[in-house]
């Protein structure tokens, strides 16, 4: 895995950073920096995203190759979009905002465009126009329809009266309770997760039968989405090998 890389600010330990549009701490203090030199300031950082979105590109530049060919933006996208996760951006947002920008809190579906696009509107605002064509604005809404497409083909068809779907980790009874599969999908379900870290094979075939005959007799289409389970840490092992 590529390091990370110190861009804008380093992410702080304690800090909750789970959506990018979170409000800056209310102790953060206010600039008093001249407006040239407040704009001075998002220019760099902005800068210093792009940069960085640049390096994770180059560093994951031979897992992106392996994607297929239909894919390939995606992986991409994601790639920038870990970068700029990598980094609080809480500070710049309301700075940005402040000079009529995007605060970059939506871009997860267009990050290299909406770097691009912020950057060009700093350089305007200075008096220093980048030069080169304009992102066109098919990058802007491809993104959001391509995210839309893989979201209903992974996660099935968006439901009708909400926008939410609802995953829900199926628990070992569900192999023995057909009953409590039917109810949890006649009340929303349309994702059942089955987490192979528990039970066995049996298990979960019975989990999923009961998924697909409750599926048909509701008339409500039910995803199945098998967990894997990933390596696990013994300490016991450890411990006995050092004579604990």
């Amino acid at each position: 895995m590529p390091g990370d890389r110190v861009l804008y600010r380093p992410r702080e330990r304690g800090i909750d950073h789970g959506s990018m549009t979170s409000s800056p701490p209310e102790s953060a203090p206010v600039a008093e920096e001249s407006v040239a030199e407040e704009l001075a300031f998002v220019a760099r950082a902005v800068d210093d995203l792009r940069r960085a979105v640049a390096a994770a590109e180059s560093d994951w530049g031979s897992q992106i190759a392996r994607v297929h060919p239909g894919n390939h933006d995606g992986a991409l996208n994601l790639v920038h979009y870990w970068a700029i996760r990598q980094h609080d951006l809480r500070d710049l947002q309301p700075r940005l905002a402040a000079f009529g920008l995007s605060s970059l809190g939506r871009s997860e579906s267009r990050v290299q465009a909406s770097l691009d696009a912020v950057a060009r509107a700093i350089g305007a605002l200075a008096g220093r126009p980048e030069n080169g064509p304009a992102a066109p604005v098919t990058s802007f809404t491809r993104g959001p329809r391509l995210l839309r497409r893989r979201a209903c083909e992974l996660l099935g068809p968006r439901p009708a009266r909400r926008r939410t779907r609802i995953m829900v980790t199926l628990p070992s009874q569900a192999a023995a309770d057909a009953a409590l599969v039917h109810d949890l999908i006649a009340h929303g379900m349309g994702v059942a997760r089955i987490n192979c870290a528990h039970d066995g094979p049996a298990e979960w075939a019975a989990m999923i039968a009961h998924v697909r005959r409750a599926s048909a007799a509701t008339g409500q289409p039910c995803r199945i989405a098998m967990d894997l389970a990933g390596p696990k840490l013994r300490r016991a092992h450890c411990c006995r090998a050092r004579g604990w």
